[in-house]
């Protein structure tokens, strides 16, 4: 088989060249590329001949696979496919697999970090070091005692659960379902009870058509404690022209964001920019040392059970 990767993955080119060594060993080859590709057309080139190709959050219409003739599996070194054309995948037989658990730690920190440091207002007194000036009368705010509402209880969900146990605060979930497990310190709700007694709401839910621009005019209009939303999972869950009217109408405290409407950088122009009471990071959530060694052995896993007949995190795309 001809496996293609399509850019490094975020780890040592050692590690690549091993993979490498023991895909030859078993008569395959393996083909990788350091860096994404510049344009459609290179994507193709890439793998037009690939039996199978590992990618991780680049965007993969149909219009690039059909290049891919003989492609038989995709092998997603990432958590959500909506940068996937799965009706594609469905339409030609391609498997997909991915790596599903790889950031949860990762995610999961980054969200502790953001509700703190917005509470402590960390990003606005880092300024005022550096311009020589003190603290002045702006007091923050301690997470005890606060209820957070959290959207979604997947893995990253739970693990933001564990975290905040240590902080006394009361917990709510919602979620389209009823939640197996549940643990006895969290509450699972209806929509409309997380939006009016949450102080803090984290989003933690894969975007599909039921969560796609749910946190809507009217969803910020409800939100009676005015809470911080966090937003570490993916941007169109919030619809962007309703935050912009809810932050202008001061709906919200705020809100600290990891993702967008598209991948960043942001447009100059981006309305965003202007608030000073968001946080706006650049799709971090998953990015660390430790995530990107789970997630390559993830994906190596994956690649190994393929090729002995077995698939391993396969994705449901029916």
């Amino acid at each position: 088989m001809k496996i293609v990767l399509i850019n490094s993955l975020n780890v040592e080119e050692d590690k690549l060249k091993q993979l490498q060594f023991e895909l030859a060993s078993l008569n395959h080859e393996f083909f990788y590329y350091l860096n994404p590709p510049i344009s459609i057309e290179e994507y193709q080139n890439r793998i037009k001949d690939a039996d199978v190709l590992i990618i991780d959050n680049i965007k993969t219409t149909g219009d690039v696979l059909k290049a891919a003739k003989k492609l038989k599996y995709l092998n997603v070194a990432f958590t959500g496919l909506d940068h996937v054309d799965l009706a594609y995948c469905k339409e030609h037989n391609i498997t997909i697999s991915n790596a599903s658990g790889y950031s949860t730690e990762a995610v999961a920190e980054l969200t502790i970090g953001l509700i703190i440091s917005y509470l402590r207002n960390v990003l606005f007194f880092d300024k005022v070091s550096r311009d020589l000036k003190t603290k002045g009368n702006l007091l923050g705010e301690e997470l005890e005692n606060k209820v957070v509402g959290l959207f979604g209880f997947g893995k990253i969900a739970r693990r933001v659960f564990e975290l905040l146990k240590s902080f006394n605060v009361k917990i709510l979930t919602y979620s389209h379902h009823k939640i197996k497990d549940l643990p006895k310190d969290v509450s699972q709700i209806d929509f409309n009870t997380l939006l009016n007694e949450s102080d803090i709401i984290s989003i933690h839910t894969p975007l599909n058509e039921e969560t796609r621009g749910i946190f809507d005019y009217s969803s910020f209009k409800m939100m009676k404690k005015k809470p911080l939303i966090i937003n570490t999972a993916r941007g169109p869950i919030i619809d962007k022209d309703s935050l912009i009217r809810a932050l202008k109408e001061d709906l919200i405290s705020g809100a600290a964001l990891d993702v967008y409407d598209k991948e960043p950088p942001l447009d100059s122009n981006d309305p965003l920019i202007a608030f000073s009471n968001l946080i706006l990071l650049p799709h971090i959530g998953y990015f660390t040392k430790e995530a990107m060694i789970k997630r390559f052995e993830i994906i190596k896993d994956n690649l190994f059970n393929y090729i002995n007949g077995e698939t391993k995190n396969r994705v449901n795309v029916d």
